[in-house]
């Protein structure tokens, strides 16, 4: 072990040694650092949240959506979900007690078939929620869309404008429970109060979707509590349109601050050492002041060590996190004599690592090592951070992220008949080397597993981006589903068990398991097929026209009873309309009438499994997919 002091700070670094107990502890911890600072939970035990709530406003224990009729939601005794159920009579928004700047906001919404409602930001800038589920196009009054503004004066027609659409429409079936996440920026004021900077929708994600980025508002949305902007305002729900639920809301409150760079230095060294160097054994080349963090310091490409130094001033005490991403280099960062980050010797491309420390108000002290050594792999060195009441923000110039220009994104479109992609596939964690992807006129997508005959996913909307596969050498040889993707457990569809209880098997032995291969229709779908025990499986999946839906049919030819895996989940729960619930309402699965009254729901390994058994009068099962 040897002992390194630089400029006060003194560092343990192991080069070449074994790691000692603490180290080993150390990285352990690192191992399951949050990603981020916690959110604020908003309790749908009450309605204390809220000012002045009226009787539209509820909480309840649970849900339930009729999808054949307009805004109908029933609730069941219990707490933790706040719902809306308006009538002529009492109808009125809903407004936090708490009142905010800059925010991030997530929330869970369940909306009924035909309802309408709305989000308000600061009351005024509104994000629109609306059953949009199954259309083609989607405008700002669709759910997700960004409102437009409004003004009377105009002539009809022209009076809506400044309205924002969502990129795609990512909406869910009414009855499910959609995520949404917002990040919005409030407008900004000097000391005259004159504005000095639109509001801004930073971003927003509808089932994981990017639907909205960098959206800037030059006023309030049409509807806003008041057409003056404030720095503070509430949080506003619209009661007056229809039956809404939420559930699992949570935010930060920021208040506009950032961490600060100040006495920062940087000096750059000749270094042909991996690892951390010894600084003392070096040769200085430059010393220079700086403002700002950025591997582009180093007036060569290769072979070179920078050392920057300085103070972070922080305004608000407490907690922060720091994130470094890096590239096939050498760091340290050390703050307070505390050292946060030591990578060393490490040939991963785009590395991250977060830590979090505790921090005084006022000037912290930090140093920052980044040695690069080797000739080969690009450069990249990027440095956020987020405290209380701070946004994650880099302390790193924009030039210092991963060299190399963002590629023109290479994309499959849907066509006037269905496309079939081999390729590389991410699915829960592992990757998949034997998948195909099919794309429909529809606009319902799907991935299907021919190594081991399973259904893996599905999703609506524009087809594959395939960039990682085809740009320059493809090095990640991935293609990845663009838009909100439903998935499955992946396992063998098709088992033979040896009792009803017996487990489901992960995977099948090329004795029990054969592809063979797939059959194309006239309308170029796939009839994907396979022998498991002796015994011909075909999987077909036919696309809806009209909703986000897919119907599954599995057909067996042969004698022997096998059973079938339609669903597994954390949950599954059969509804009062014979249909599924999986996964706490992400999606459903309704059957035929004929087969509702033979499908099994059983617990195995903390998950849920929906089983039928394809026996002599059941060779053939089909259910839709609905999300």
């Amino acid at each position: 072990m040897r002992l390194i002091i630089y400029s006060g700070l003194c560092c343990l670094l192991l080069l070449g040694c074994q790691k000692d107990d603490a180290i080993v502890e150390e990285e352990q911890t690192a191992t399951v650092m949050p990603t981020a600072l916690p959110f604020t939970k908003a309790s749908f035990d009450n309605l204390d949240l809220f000012a002045d709530p009226t009787a539209n406003w509820q909480i309840a224990g649970g849900v339930f959506v009729d999808r054949t009729q307009d805004n109908a939601l029933e609730i069941n005794e219990g707490s933790s979900i706040l719902v809306n159920q308006p009538t002529s009579d009492t109808n009125s928004d809903l407004y936090t007690a708490f009142e905010h700047s800059d925010i991030e906001l997530e929330l869970e919404v369940m909306m009924p078939k035909g309802s309408n409602s709305g989000i308000y930001l600061q009351s005024r800038y509104e994000v629109q929620l609306l059953d949009s589920w199954g259309k083609k196009e989607v405008g700002a009054g669709d759910m997700g869309g960004i409102y437009e503004r409004w003004d009377d004066s105009k002539a009809d027609g022209q009076k809506g404008y400044e309205g924002y659409a969502p990129k795609m429409n990512a909406a869910k079936a009414p009855g499910l429970w959609q995520s949404l996440k917002i990040v919005f920026h409030a407008p900004r004021f000097d000391a005259t109060g004159q504005k000095t900077k639109n509001a801004q929708f930073k971003e927003i994600r509808l089932n994981g979707v990017l639907i909205h980025e960098n959206v800037s508002l030059s006023g309030p949305t049409r509807g806003p509590t008041s057409e003056e902007e404030v720095a503070l305002a509430p949080l506003r729900i619209q009661g007056d349109h229809g039956a809404v639920a939420f559930r699992n809301m949570r935010y930060k409150l920021y208040d506009g601050e950032n961490v600060k760079l100040n006495n920062m230095t940087v000096k750059e060294y000749e270094s042909e050492t991996d690892g951390i160097p010894d600084i003392s054994t070096l040769k200085l080349k430059t010393e220079n002041s700086t403002d700002s963090i950025s591997y582009e310091a180093a007036s060569t490409r290769d072979k070179f060590a920078l050392v920057y130094e300085g103070d972070l001033v922080v305004p608000n005490a407490g907690e922060y996190l720091f994130k470094l991403n890096v590239n096939v280099a050498d760091v340290l960062f050390v703050v307070n004599n505390d050292t946060l980050f030591l990578i060393e010797d490490d040939l991963e491309i785009e590395h991250t690592q977060i830590r979090t420390v505790d921090l005084a108000v006022g000037a912290n002290s930090f140093i920052l090592i980044y040695n690069k050594s080797r000739r080969w792999w690009k450069r990249g060195l990027k440095l956020s951070v987020e405290g209380p009441g701070i946004e994650l923000h880099p302390l790193h110039s924009p030039s210092s992220a991963f060299i190399g220009a963002v590629p023109e994104p290479i994309l499959i479109s849907k066509e006037d008949e269905a496309v079939l992609q081999r390729g590389f596939l991410m699915h829960n964690g592992a990757k998949l080397t034997h998948a195909i992807s099919v794309g429909t006129p529809e606009g319902i997508h799907y991935s299907f597993d021919l190594a081991m005959g399973a259904l893996l996913q599905v999703w609506g909307g524009d087809f594959l981006d395939v960039t990682d596969m085809w740009h320059e050498r493809g090095e990640k040889q991935l293609s990845v589903p663009i838009g909100a993707v439903v998935d499955f457990h992946g396992q063998p569809s098709i088992a033979r068990l040896a009792s009803d209880n017996a487990a489901w098997p992960d995977s099948l032995q090329a004795t029990d398991f054969r592809p063979l291969g797939y059959e194309i229709d006239n309308e170029g779908n796939p009839n994907f097929m396979h022998e498991s025990y002796g015994t011909t499986v075909s999987h077909q999946l036919f696309p809806s026209s009209t909703e986000r839906r897919v119907t599954r049919q599995v057909s067996l030819e042969g004698n022997e009873a096998l059973w079938l895996k339609i669903d597994e989940g954390v949950t599954i729960e059969q509804l009062k309309d014979g249909s599924y619930a999986v996964n706490d309402y992400e999606y459903f699965i309704e059957m035929e009438d004929r087969l509702k009254d033979k499908a099994v729901i059983r617990h195995s390994k903390n998950k849920t499994e929906l089983l039928l058994k394809l026996d002599a009068e059941t060779r053939t099962a089909a259910y839709d997919i609905i999300w």
